[in-house]
């Protein structure tokens, strides 16, 4: 991958939080990504928390401006029905639940 991001731990990611490849700090990010995204930006204080100690006030900004920024993209994507680029297609898609 152009990032460096070894092909396993991309296919690891729908089971970050058990797997030993990912950081704690890359956990708090990956959940916090996941409640955002899922519960319409609703997110538990309890992953907040988790997020502020790994890390600061203004990566937090960054961090939900790229969450934010991707949910756009992938809304706006779909309202005009523009093809995939192929970029998500080795990891399975996690089930959406209600």
């Amino acid at each position: 991958m152009k990032a460096g991001i070894p092909a396993e731990k991309l296919d690891a990611l729908g089971a970050f939080e058990d797997c030993p490849m990912f950081s704690e700090r890359e956990r708090a990010a990956l959940a916090f990504a996941e409640e955002v995204t899922r519960a319409e930006g609703h997110v538990s204080d309890a992953c907040f928390r988790r997020l502020r100690v790994q890390f600061s006030e203004a990566e937090v900004l960054e961090l939900m401006f790229a969450i934010g920024y991707q949910i756009f993209a992938s809304r706006f994507a779909n309202a005009f029905r523009l093809a995939a680029q192929g970029f998500s297609e080795r990891a399975p898609r996690a089930p959406v639940s209600g």
